[in-house]
């Protein structure tokens, strides 16, 4: 959706998304479907994308060089979006968007930052593919539901806020 207010950006596309040039299209992508549903949200009302647009080989880890070559496209989609709202889905996301590291430290927190001349709030959380290389903990399932729960809190703040301001 690209004139939705909520921005969500994970690692790299995998086979699938590849395959298919549709983001979080695979297993995480039903496990992110199910996070979007538990707030009464669908894909349709996001807009999701990845911070690089190329799959690493062998599902490696995105490198430094592949992130910097697709710094510009990510800071032009957010320019021209400008989210109210940025969900930052994993360590790359979080660390590139964020410009920190350790998503277990930083999820379930709502950080403030300036990006361009928007102000928007960032929220990292917990990649789906966790839950999933976890055997499905149900713990940490909870945990991103609750997480989930934040972004919703967030976009109601942010609606209410913009309605202060429309005449």
């Amino acid at each position: 959706n690209p004139t939705a207010e909520t921005l969500l950006c994970g690692e790299a596309p995998g086979f699938h998304e590849d395959k298919q040039g549709i983001p979080f299209c695979g297993m995480s992508g039903k496990v992110l479907q199910e996070l979007l549903a538990s707030i009464n949200l669908s894909r349709d009302d996001v807009f999701i994308t990845n911070t690089i647009l190329c799959h690493p080989e062998n599902n490696r880890n995105p490198e430094k060089e592949e992130v910097e070559n697709c710094r510009e496209r990510l800071d032009q989609l957010i320019a021209i979006m400008q989210p109210k709202v940025i969900v930052t889905i994993g360590n790359f996301a979080t660390e590139r968007i964020l410009g920190k590291k350790g998503i277990s430290a930083l999820r379930g927190k709502v950080f403030p930052k300036i990006i361009g001349a928007c102000e928007v709030k960032i929220i990292p959380v917990i990649h789906p593919a966790n839950y999933l290389y976890s055997g499905r903990n149900p713990q940490l399932f909870e945990q991103m539901k609750q997480d989930f729960q934040l972004i919703a809190t967030q976009i109601s703040i942010e609606r209410k806020q913009k309605n202060l301001w429309d005449f």
